[in-house]
This record gives structure tokens, C-alpha cells and sequence, in this order.
């Protein structure tokens, strides 16, 4: 079965609302266009993985950061609410799942070699 065939162009002007530095929220947008949201990740997945560093045109920021600079990123998440963290994700040129990521490290690193061993 074939999915259903998109206008020219339809995509990627979906896409400049989902990524950098719009970051719109994927459910939203699949209501305003009837796009299901499965395929909007599916559409940001592909064009991520073809585009270095995610398309934004220069070095992502996140690949240069120290493991201090991450680690106060996700102690700064704390404190804001979630309005305020997808702003500042924004500016720094972030997405979630590499905050994620970053958190999944550190927890990681913080298990005992026991939890470690059972993993």
C-alpha cells in the first residue's frame, strides 16, 4: 500500500515549522495540516539524517560543548518551565532527544556497578 502522495514543496514547508528555529510542536502542526504526526517525525527523521548537523548551516553547538557545559544545560533544564526550556533549547541550537541522551549518560555514570552489570 502506498501512502498518500504530498503537493511539491508541501513537505519541506511542513518541515520549516518543525525544525530549528521554529521547533514547532509536531502534534500541533499535524492538526493544522492533517499531516499524521508519524509521518512528521518520519519526515524530520529523514531530513535530519541528510543534512549535516541538522541543516542549520554551521557547527551544531552541542557538538562542541564540554561535558561541564551539558551537564549545567540539563541542571538549567530543571529550573525552567517548559515554555521557557523549548526557548533556550532553541538558541543554543538543541533538540530534546540529545538532552535526553545527555541525561541517560549521566544516570549511567551515576548507577552502581551492580545496576551497571544488570543492564
Amino acid at each position: 500500500m502506498m501512502g498518500k502522495q504530498y503537493a511539491v514543496g508541501f513537505n519541506e514547508s511542513v518541515l520549516k515549522n518543525i525544525l530549528p528555529p521554529n521547533n514547532g510542536y509536531i502534534p500541533e502542526i499535524s492538526r493544522e495540516t492533517g499531516v499524521p504526526v508519524g509521518t512528521l517525525y518520519t519526515w524530520r527523521t529523514k531530513y535530519r539524517s541528510r543534512i549535516p548537523e541538522h541543516g542549520n548551516g554551521k557547527e551544531n553547538e552541542s557538538s562542541s560543548l564540554s561535558s561541564e557545559e551539558k551537564m549545567s544545560i540539563l541542571l538549567e533544564k530543571m529550573v525552567l518551565n517548559e515554555v521557557e526550556r523549548g526557548e533556550y533549547w532553541r538558541r543554543k541550537g538543541l533538540y530534546p532527544e540529545q538532552i535526553e541522551a545527555w541525561k541517560k549518560t549521566v544516570l549511567e555514570g551515576l548507577s552502581s556497578p551492580s545496576e551497571r552489570a544488570s543492564r
